[in-house]
C-alpha cells in the first residue's frame, strides 16, 4: 500500500495522488476489504476526506527509503547540520535542492521528517508548490540536540 503513494506521487505533498478506495484495491490488486484493512493499519499517514484517501508528507518520510534510492531520515540530517554549521545556508527550498542536486519530490520528505520532529519552524503555506513549505528554519536549539545525538 506504501508502495503505491511512493511510486505514484509527484512532489510528496499532502493528497499527492488522490485516489478513491476502490481505485486504489483495482490498482493494488487487492480487495476493497484488505484495502481498508492496510489503510487502516497505515491510518496514521492519511487523512480520509469522504471517498479520497490523502497521503501525508510523513509517509514518504517513513517510506521513501524502501523504493527509492535515498533515506529521508539522512537527508534530514545533512540538512540540519548544515542549517546548523552554516550561519548564510539559504533558507529557500529551491535554492537548498540545487546545492544538493535534490529534485522537489527528495526535498519534501526530508521537510516533513523534520517538521514532525519540531525541529524547523512551519512556514506551510498554500500555493507553495511543488515545495512542502515556504522556507526552511531550523530551531536553534532542538536542531543542535539532534545533529549532536546523531553525531
Amino acid at each position: 500500500m506504501a508502495r503505491f503513494f511512493v511510486n505514484h506521487t509527484q512532489h510528496a505533498l499532502f493528497a499527492d495522488p488522490q485516489i478513491e478506495v476502490e481505485e486504489l484495491a483495482k490498482a493494488t490488486r487487492l480487495s476493497v476489504e484488505d484495502t481498508n484493512d492496510a489503510l487502516y493499519e497505515l491510518s496514521g499517514f492519511f487523512k480520509q476526506s469522504h471517498f479520497h484517501m490523502l497521503v501525508k508528507g510523513s509517509l514518504f518520510a517513513e517510506f521513501d527509503r524502501y523504493w527509492r534510492p535515498w533515506n529521508a531520515a539522512d537527508d534530514a540530517l545533512r540538512l540540519a547540520a548544515d542549517i546548523l554549521n552554516d550561519p548564510s545556508f539559504p533558507h529557500d527550498c529551491k535554492e537548498i535542492a540545487e546545492l544538493y542536486g535534490w529534485q522537489a519530490r527528495r526535498l519534501n520528505p526530508v521537510v516533513a521528517y523534520l517538521l514532525e520532529r519540531g525541529l524547523i519552524l512551519d512556514y506551510r503555506a498554500m500555493g507553495t508548490q511543488p515545495w512542502a513549505i515556504v522556507r526552511i528554519v531550523g530551531k536553534s536549539d532542538p536542531i543542535r540536540r539532534f545533529v549532536k545525538s546523531r553525531s
